[in-house]
């Protein structure tokens, strides 16, 4: 028997469909059985009927994904702790593409704990292999970020970090709730979540975003909204639509930033341009209820965004410029440990610096490499110093009377 595989995909990527019919008259006059494989859906394929049966493969049901996960895993040894239904809904792995990940977590395994015996595959070799399986083009279309925090590192009201843990908590029962409770037969789609987070600029909504990345085990992706804006008709949702198809197929977080530059008060249609914006909204919301991860909006400005567009978020959390306990918890924080400290007055630059968190995070890098190239340890001279560097960005000058006794040290430099 012949079998031919990426048939449709061979003779489009060679720009040669034209060819297909005179390849199926060859084919046709073979005197055994031909197979012809393809990973796009090909219907319908020949009008001439010279093709005898003509069927798709369709994806395995979940419950059959999860038993084809279990059942593969029994030729390795995994840890217990494996959660095999949390892998199974966040992986839509055909069974090649199942074994294939249980062999490169393996590999992984043994690289990382090199013996005689047969390496344990635990949860991040797993994760690991799983991501490799994915073929996307994502990271020509966004920037992936590499999560570096923890929810101990955001300093946020208390009720804003409850709300992202459930978010959280959606992705990672989702099989219990879609599955086991039968929710799946209500919906038809939207099993993901979409989120907007507001608040000024710097007050952690990157972070944020990571933080979710880093506590499910899933990659993320930075999407600049304003490069996908074209003010050419339909060019916006094609760039969308390119978007989301690489992303169904890598499950990744997309954090869409500066949301403003598609969003804004466009319920009332006065003229054409905000008819045709608001068709670029109506489409981003919707393919943003259709993906299966996570797409999250950011904005510096919640009130530019229409109630009627906010109603069809899941998920939206308010990032408020921080008060002065906040502050000092950022500045207690903001220095690593090997950083060589000297007294610092905490509660003074809580109460008198009036910065949000990512500005913070400013003057603390170049409050640091003000005392790195003095051979010093760093000091309030040193961060008043970057404190006022940060001020000049935005054309303020220090107000030494804040400063009070303080102030003596900008004359320092």
């Amino acid at each position: 028997m012949l079998v031919l595989c990426h048939f449709r995909e061979a003779l489009e990527e060679v720009n040669q469909s034209h060819l297909l019919p005179d390849l199926l008259d060859e084919i046709a006059e073979l005197n055994y059985i031909v197979f012809l494989l393809s990973e796009k859906p090909c219907q319908p394929l020949d009008r001439n009927q010279r093709i005898t049966m003509e069927f798709e493969l369709p994806d395995l049901p979940d419950q059959e994904r999860l038993e084809a996960w279990r059942k593969a895993a029994e030729a390795h040894e995994a840890d217990p702790a494996v959660d095999w239904e949390s892998i199974s809904t966040r992986f839509p792995f055909t069974p090649g593409q199942i074994v294939k990940a249980l062999r490169m977590a393996e590999e992984t395994a043994r690289w990382d704990a090199p013996g005689d015996g047969k390496p344990v595959i635990r949860w991040p070799h797993l994760i690991q292999a799983c991501y490799k399986q994915l073929n996307h083009r994502l990271e020509s279309k966004a920037r992936r970020l590499k999560p570096k925090h923890a929810f101990d590192d955001l300093i946020l009201p208390e009720p804003q970090k409850q709300k992202l843990i459930h978010a959280c908590n959606h992705i990672k029962y989702k099989h219990t709730v879609y599955e086991k409770w039968g929710f799946n037969r209500k919906l038809s789609y939207g099993t993901g979540i979409s989120m907007l987070f507001s608040g000024p600029q710097g007050t952690g909504k990157t972070m944020a975003a990571e933080i979710m990345a880093n506590e499910l085990d899933m990659e993320i992706y930075k999407v600049d909204t304003a490069q996908i804006i074209s003010k050419y008709i339909g060019e916006t949702e094609k760039n969308l639509q390119e978007i989301f198809n690489e992303a169904e197929s890598g499950y990744a977080i997309l954090f869409f930033d500066e949301a403003d530059a598609i969003f804004g008060k466009r319920s009332d249609v006065k003229d054409a341009h905000d008819k045709y914006a608001n068709t670029e909204v109506s489409f981003l919301l919707q393919k943003m209820e259709e993906y299966r991860g996570i797409s999250i909006l950011a904005t510096n400005y919640l009130q530019n965004i229409d109630e009627a567009f906010l109603r069809r978020l899941n998920y939206i959390i308010r990032f408020p410029f921080p008060d002065e306990a906040e502050r000092e918890r950022l500045w207690r924080r903001i220095f690593p440990e090997e950083t060589p400290l000297a007294e610092l007055d905490y509660a003074f630059l809580a109460q008198k610096l009036r910065l949000s968190g990512g500005q913070i995070k400013n003057v603390a890098v170049t409050a640091a490499f003000l005392a790195g190239g003095a051979g010093e340890s760093v000091g309030m001279k040193h961060i008043l110093k970057a404190y006022q560097y940060e001020l000049d960005k935005y054309s303020r000058p220090v107000d030494r009377r804040e400063l009070g006794d303080y102030a003596a040290l900008l004359d320092e430099y």
